[in-house]
């Protein structure tokens, strides 16, 4: 019998983790980076038989900053890497604090991925309120997988992120006769 080499069919993994409540999140190593090295150690452990670990390429590269509730009403989080080009990207901010994003002001415009990143803006609702929040983006293949916050995206992904909503501040300077004065 002649020995014929076997195809190995490749089989692209990726590791979804989820925690139902905040408890522990404000450790260095929670249970959702346990979760995520678990998966990542069971994809790699199938290796020889064509499992290949996907990289998280999509989303915010880092953490999000505090959330400047902006002036002008719209707010707007640049630099949402999406890998591929015509992508559909809507993102969803709790600028209530409710803790869901079925307020319609809190989706985002739909965007359009080009050139690998796209700048996603929100209208800012004029009740916003300050303290932790989270936004959501969403990045598919179709504008209809990204339109509601919740759900599977089957073409693509979902990133969540724990953010602060900070009010704008002014700073004001006085001036006398082109001179700063400071009272001691």
């Amino acid at each position: 019998m002649k020995n014929t080499p076997t195809t190995l069919r490749r089989l692209r993994c990726a590791v979804y983790t989820h925690k139902s409540t905040e408890e522990g999140l404000e450790r260095e190593y929670n249970s959702i980076d346990a979760q995520s090295d678990a998966g990542q150690a069971f994809i790699a452990s199938r290796r020889a038989e064509g499992w290949i670990g996907l990289d998280d390429e999509d989303g915010i590269g880092a953490a999000p900053g505090p959330i400047v509730l902006p002036s002008s009403g719209v707010y707007t989080q640049g630099g949402v890497v999406c890998a591929n080009d015509g992508r559909a990207v809507r993102g969803f901010i709790d600028w209530n604090r409710g803790g869901d994003f079925n307020d319609a002001s809190e989706a985002s415009v739909p965007a359009v991925c080009a050139g690998g990143v796209v700048d996603v803006s929100w209208a800012a609702p004029a009740a916003t309120l300050a303290g932790p929040s989270y936004m959501s983006l969403r990045i598919a293949t179709t504008a209809v997988e990204v339109a509601v916050p919740v759900g599977v995206a089957r073409s693509g992904e979902v990133e969540d992120y724990a953010v602060s909503l900070v009010p704008s501040q002014i700073t004001l300077v006085k001036q006398l006769n082109g001179r700063m004065t400071i009272d001691d």
